[in-house]
């Protein structure tokens, strides 16, 4: 590699990190992925990925299905 390339590679190589698994679930239009995204129930335990999707951390999944089912929604299962 040459010494820019080099320079390029140790400034950038730890910019990029795995944070953990997560669930990606797909809203049946924009506005109601940004009102889940906003709610303050629910916003602490996902964030907007795109214009309807939401991405949910492993760790928040419970807590996200349950906040969820408090506004009345649910969550269908894939498959």
């Amino acid at each position: 590699m040459g010494e820019n390339l080099q320079q390029l590679w140790r400034e950038w190589k730890w910019k990029i990190r795995e944070r953990g698994q997560a669930r990606l679930i797909e809203c049946a239009d924009a506005a109601l992925a940004v009102l889940i995204a906003n709610n303050s129930r629910t916003k602490k335990l996902c964030f907007l990925a795109g214009e309807k999707h939401l991405v949910i951390p492993s760790e928040s999944e419970t807590k996200f299905r349950n906040a969820v089912k408090k506004l009345g929604y649910s969550i269908a299962l894939s498959g």
